[in-house]
Parts: structure tokens; sequence; C-alpha cells
């Protein structure tokens, strides 16, 4: 049974991750590598949003019938099937997971300049996202 309370308490912290990085992503480049505590609290920040964002995308998944897909990339791909994302928002917003996963598990170094711009590219998508999720909800 689609909890609605969940999800949307689901977004709610993905909205409060996503004000809590929107000022750090208005620094430019280099202030934004001056601070080492920018760095981290933008990371970790970027981390709470696709885990709530997967998390959320399980629920509907499992509520859909689908069982859910081993990787939280493929969490985003196969909401397309749902109706709730698009083929171009899943793929577009997909990504984030390997970044997510690279900054947490510490794969390889990453540039700071890319995390930068990819992250300013991200919360883009991931307001279009709630937008999408909470329209999602109010139809059923």
């Amino acid at each position: 049974m689609l909890d609605k309370i969940l999800v949307k308490k689901k977004l709610a912290n993905l909205g409060k991750y996503l004000n809590e990085l929107e000022p750090i992503l208005k620094l430019s480049y280099e202030e934004f590598v001056k601070n080492y505590r920018e760095i981290r609290t933008a990371e970790r920040d970027f981390q709470l949003i696709v885990d709530a964002a997967v998390d959320i995308n399980v629920h509907l998944l499992l509520n859909s019938g689908q069982q859910p897909p081993e990787k939280n990339y493929e969490s985003f791909i196969a909401l397309e099937k749902t109706g709730v994302l698009s083929e171009t928002q899943a793929k577009g917003i997909a990504p984030s997971a390997g970044l997510r996963n690279r900054l947490v598990h510490e794969y390889d170094e990453i540039n700071p300049e890319i995390l930068h711009r990819s992250l300013k590219k991200f919360v883009k998508s991931y307001k279009e996202y709630g937008m999408l999720i909470l329209r999602y909800l109010d139809g059923k």
C-alpha cells in the first residue's frame, strides 16, 4: 500500500537537504574549493538527497508491484515504467547515484570542479524530481 505520509516525509527531508546545499553551490568554484567544510557539507547533503530519493523510489516500485532493483541507479530507471519519471528525466537523474557512491565509498579522487558543476546540475534535477513525486502522489 502506498504510504503517502512516508513519501512526503522523505520528500520534506530531501527538500531540507537541497535548501542546505543551495547556498554552498552559489559560491564560485574558487570560494567553494577554499573551504573544506563547504565541500564536506555539500558531499554529505548530496548523499542524503540521493538516499532519500532512492528510498522513495523503492517504496513506489514496491507499491506498483515491481521488485526494487539491486542498484540505486536502476531505481531511477525503473521509475519510468511506473510513469513517475519520463525516460529523459530518469536517465538525467540516475547518474547522481553513481556520484553518491563515489563520494561515500571513495572509489577514486573526485575533481572538485567536476563535483561543483555536477552538484549544481543535480540540484535542478532533484527539484524537478520532488515536484514529479508530489504530482504522482496527488494522482493517487
